[in-house]
């Protein structure tokens, strides 16, 4: 079907909305059935909650009848492309009820389908768009779980060149998950909203539509940045995300769902639960757990990537109890969390605060988890609020140390980092040198092109004045004594680990000083073992590195996804005593840098609580870019800007040092093409020789000119108004008796006031770029030192 523009001046059409969803949601027992709740929640909650200011400018709940598609949408095929739309009613709308727009393209021929949604965008005006997403299973195999499906949404000129003026992408799952891109039209041409499904025979659902027009409190005179940050954070009540239990109807209370599994008829011995209105508050309790199951009450909201969230509860139980509460992910295979606490509940009321910065945009809900069947818990009030914080406040004072300039290089043999290149590190991950390679074959062997690999990192960093970090493991099959092959398991032979870590730090002795226990021990790709058994294994290698005195162990590296859980548990059993660094692994998005702030932060919440004050290395991070791993943010809709080549590592990294990470090792030289176009630091051409911009961007950033051997002063954020996401990033640096300021915006073209107090007069861009300085001037997504 031909493009056609259809301009409508307001909104189109409605009513409907709701604030559910999540795996596994069933009435399990209850007394009242989970659609009914979702019903009656759905007739009274917005589309889109808006912030103060804000417009609502366009609406679609897809509830009226239509054939195809809903009114404003239209499909844009070209190169053959064949694609399908209509209406899904019933229990494929979002909430399982209403109706929502179900597209499909069946052949890209040589070009592609897009579904659009037609808008007047206005010139110079800021827009958010949102909407929830998801698609059916490809496999109609249950019990095979399926990649997310990679779709691209922007804010898009018609015309030629197509500019985009907003884009974001998401791997659509099987549950329905918020999409959400946000920017400024500066065209004149027609625009719309577009989503690009990437696959073929894919079907897709889109529901509950909304665009909102944002106040824009910039002037003519530019944003005006003060001389120094400020301390006091702000917490905002957020709209419809508050519970009093006063009086309410039915089993669960306007916004309360409950997630139980395993149910159904054809459950021998299913979960059960009961959920009812008792003296002013929401009575949850489980009755019984089936098999691997169990039941949890929750309040799902639109949680929003890069924000402080914190959450109030008032609870007490019928007797005495356990209770975990939890802001958990909810994407399909995600189900993880984000912040937990775990408080003892007895009949007396307790209030219970939990904090967490969300870090991507998957779909998350606040859950409460019962310990005890049979002990009913009372929840009496909630209420959610945001944190308004400044997210790049400084967490150390110390001058930026050599550790945190490192790199993964996979082809080191083949291009000797030839080029005038600035790492201190080499991490020793996908190079061909775990345990499972020196032994592959036995305790007694020690294979040579394994050594011999080491040895020319080893060689290669001493000759330069660089370091090594080793990862131990993984497990040879042979160490496992029988059990299931797969280099993920840990070893039951103990003793071959100790012969293997002591016989390294022999030969390594005074060559290597850094040693990582295990990759990713939280994801099971890595490490099928239990946390106890990690810690015995800490322990074998923390005596065996004792050789050196200088020898420094790190925990394992963990992800954002289940690491904070598992670090817990590491923790608890104590650890953390056998470790010098913390070693987690923060992924960022290129065009959101400074989000990489949200993980970090409850990693240092967690520690904090748990009285740790241990140094934390980010041993592998990196730009990442995989729609097909919603857990890492999803991908850009289109290759990056050259500015923004110039612009994400080193935000990214500035923004880890604010944070306090005392070591990055940078995922990787040579790139991954599954991941970010901007991931890759070198070329192929003369063996890796030349830099890409982002390899130009790096070195830079971590020579003398820019971050290495500085001490961060102050750090800061400043926003035209609370609620806007562009925002201009500040840093204060020393280095000697050297001052300077860090810019950037995460918008192009941005004028900003600087204040006269700073007393500098030339800017010096990263790319390259100098002027002279007055008290405007315009600034981007690319870093400008001020001096």
């Amino acid at each position: 079907m031909n493009k056609r523009f259809l301009w409508a001046t307001g909104a189109v059409a409605l009513t409907l909305a709701g604030c559910g969803g999540g795996a596994g949601d069933t009435s399990g027992g209850g007394t009242a059935t989970a659609s009914a709740v979702m019903a009656a929640a759905a007739s009274t909650v917005p589309l889109e909650y808006l912030q103060p200011g804000e417009v609502k400018v366009a609406e679609s709940d897809f509830n009226e009848p239509f054939t195809g598609y809903a009114p404003g949408w239209w499909i844009n095929a070209w190169g053959g492309a064949q694609a399908e739309a209509s209406q899904a009613t019933g229990g494929a709308a979002y909430l399982g009820v209403g109706g929502a727009q179900k597209f499909r393209i069946t052949s890209k021929g040589t070009g592609d389908a897009h579904l659009y949604y037609e808008f007047p965008f206005k010139n110079g005006k800021l827009y958010r768009a949102v909407f929830w997403l998801r698609k059916d299973r490809v496999n109609p195999d249950l019990n095979v779980e399926e990649h997310p499906s990679p779709v691209d949404v922007l804010i898009r000129q018609g015309p030629a060149p197509h500019t985009a003026y907003a884009k974001g992408a998401v791997g659509a799952t099987t549950e329905w998950q918020r999409v959400e891109v946000e920017g400024r039209y500066l065209g004149t041409d027609p625009a719309a909203l577009r989503v690009q499904v990437r696959d073929a025979g894919v079907n897709i659902y889109i529901d509950n539509l909304t665009i909102v027009e944002m106040p824009d409190a910039r002037t003519a005179e530019g944003t005006l940045i003060p001389a120094s940050g400020s301390t006091a954070d702000t917490v905002v009540d957020l709209p419809q995300a508050f519970s009093t239990f006063d009086n309410f109807t039915g089993a669960l209370a306007p916004g309360w769902r409950v997630n139980a599994w395993p149910t159904g008829a054809e459950v021998t011995n299913p979960t059960k639960y009961t959920a009812r209105h008792e003296s002013g508050a929401q009575l949850f309790q489980v009755d019984q757990r089936g098999a691997d199951g169990d039941a949890q009450l929750y309040f799902k909201y639109p949680f929003r990537s890069g924000r402080t969230y914190r959450a109030t509860l008032r609870l007490r139980s019928g007797g005495d109890q356990k209770v975990t509460v939890m802001i958990r992910r909810d994407g399909l295979g995600n189900y993880t969390s984000v912040a937990s606490t775990t408080v003892d509940l007895s009949s007396t009321a307790k209030t219970v605060t939990l904090q967490a910065a969300m870090t991507d945009y998957d779909p998350a809900s606040l859950r409460i988890l019962v310990e005890k069947t049979g002990v009913p818990v009372y929840l009496e009030d909630m209420k959610l609020q945001e944190v308004r914080k400044n997210d790049v406040r400084p967490a150390t004072t110390k001058t930026v140390p050599p550790t945190f300039f490192g790199v993964h290089t996979t082809k080191l043999q083949d291009n000797s980092l030839r080029m005038a290149t600035q790492p201190t590190l080499y991490r020793m991950w996908d190079t061909a040198t775990t345990w499972a390679h020196f032994q592959p074959n036995g305790e007694g062997e020690w294979h040579a092109d394994a050594k011999r690999r080491l040895d020319f990192y080893v060689t290669h960093a001493q000759d330069r004045g660089r370091q090594v970090v080793m990862v131990l493991g993984q497990t040879p099959a042979w160490a496992q004594q029988g059990g299931p092959v797969g280099l993920a398991y840990p070893p039951t032979n103990f003793e071959a680990w100790r012969a293997y870590v002591k016989r390294l730090a022999q030969e390594y002795n005074g060559k290597i000083l850094y040693w990582e226990l295990w990759n990713e021990a939280d994801y099971n790709k890595f490490y099928k073992g239990d946390v106890a058994t990690m810690v015995k294994l800490a322990k074998i290698a923390k005596d065996e590195l004792a050789i050196n005195p200088n020898n420094k162990l790190i925990s394992p590296g963990l992800t954002i996804n289940q690491g904070y859980p598992w670090l817990e548990k590491f923790i608890e059993l104590e650890g953390d005593r056998l470790v010098d660094y913390i070693g987690f692994h923060f992924y960022f998005n290129a065009l959101r840098p400074e989000e990489v702030a949200a993980p970090i932060a409850n990693l240092r919440d967690l520690l904090k609580a748990k009285g740790i004050t241990k140094p934390i290395w980010n041993t592998e991070g990196g730009p990442r870019c995989q729609p097909r791993d919603t857990a890492t943010g999803g991908c850009v809709a289109d290759n990056p800007t050259v500015n923004e080549h110039w612009a994400g590592v080193s935000r990214a990294m500035l923004t880890m040092w604010s944070q306090g990470l005392e070591n990055y090792n940078y995922y990787h030289w040579e790139g991954i093409d599954a991941y970010s176009p901007t991931s890759s630091l070198s070329r192929p051409e003369d063996g890796y020789s030349k830099l890409t911009i982002a390899g130009q961007a790096y070195e830079r950033f971590a020579s003398r000119e820019w971050l290495r051997d500085a001490k961060l002063v102050d750090a800061y954020e400043v926003r035209d108004r609370p609620e806007d996401r562009h925002t201009v990033y500040v840093f204060h640096l020393e280095r000697g008796t050297e001052r300077f300021k860090i810019l950037w915006s995460t918008d192009e073209n941005r004028l900003v006031r600087l204040p006269s107090t700073w007393g500098v007069s030339k800017a010096t861009w990263l790319d390259g770029r100098t002027s002279a300085v007055t008290t405007q001037m315009r600034i981007g997504v690319v870093p400008v030192k001020l001096q």
